[in-house]
């Protein structure tokens, strides 16, 4: 993934804040679930001044030739949050380059401003993986996880938060009672290779942008449309 020039729409002065909340992740694309999310962690934790979405560089465990460029992933973003006051964007992440780890993120953070409190948000899944997260002992250390907890998993989410905290006293997780939503970016990925527009997972914004922009297979798509005669789908 290529290291994004520094572009001042996305600068953070860290020092204005008192506490934050931090969304990270590819957004590849940014979907409705995230959005939940985010909404979840500001309706359960109100006192926070900004929910930043911060999309990483080079993700450890995931297939970067699968990632749009940062130029696309950014602009969607802009497109999923401009209604969103309460939320802002760092390109923090992409600007540092090379393979993006939290640990480092919390650590820039905070040689900026010592005193910040900062949230991270994550979802479940990545609550069961988080002791293969790098460096995870001294993450619990830096932030509190407000983990997005769905109804069918809260058992399972509490045995985890349980094996955290008991081994590590330092860790403060608290879990976000977040709607039921089953929805991911790879099946949204696989949706559009395929020409079926994820209407009801995807801001409509995001859609236009997608669309028009021809991300994730459209261009071969309706390459293969023309070929075989079949009219187009517009959006």
């Amino acid at each position: 993934m290529e290291k994004l020039k520094h572009n001042t729409n996305y600068f953070i002065d860290w020092k204005q804040y008192d506490k934050v909340g931090i969304l990270g992740g590819t957004f590849n694309p940014i979907h409705n679930g995230h959005l939940m999310m985010a909404k979840t962690a500001k309706f359960f934790v109100p006192q926070l001044d900004k929910i930043v979405f911060m999309p990483n560089n080079i993700p450890a465990y995931k297939n970067q030739s699968l990632i749009v460029s940062n130029e696309h992933r950014l602009a969607m973003l802009q497109c999923a949050l401009k209604d969103m006051s309460y939320t802002t964007i760092s390109d923090m992440e992409l600007r540092r380059g090379g393979m993006t780890y939290t640990v480092d993120t919390l650590n820039e953070i905070h040689s900026i401003n010592p005193a910040l409190k900062i949230y991270f948000i994550i979802g479940a899944d990545s609550l069961f993986s988080f002791s293969k997260w790098y460096h995870y002992k001294q993450i619990l250390t830096k932030c509190t996880l407000l983990v997005a907890a769905r109804n069918s998993e809260t058992k399972k989410l509490y045995e985890a938060c349980s094996s955290l905290t008991n081994n590590y006293s330092y860790g403060e997780i608290i879990l976000l009672n977040n709607d039921e939503y089953n929805v991911s970016s790879s099946e949204i990925r696989t949706m559009l290779e395929n020409g079926i527009i994820p209407e009801n997972k995807l801001p409509n914004n995001v859609i236009h942008y997608i669309v028009n922009n021809k991300l994730y297979g459209l261009d071969k798509y309706d390459e293969s449309r023309k070929n075989d005669g079949t009219t187009q789908n517009q959006y």
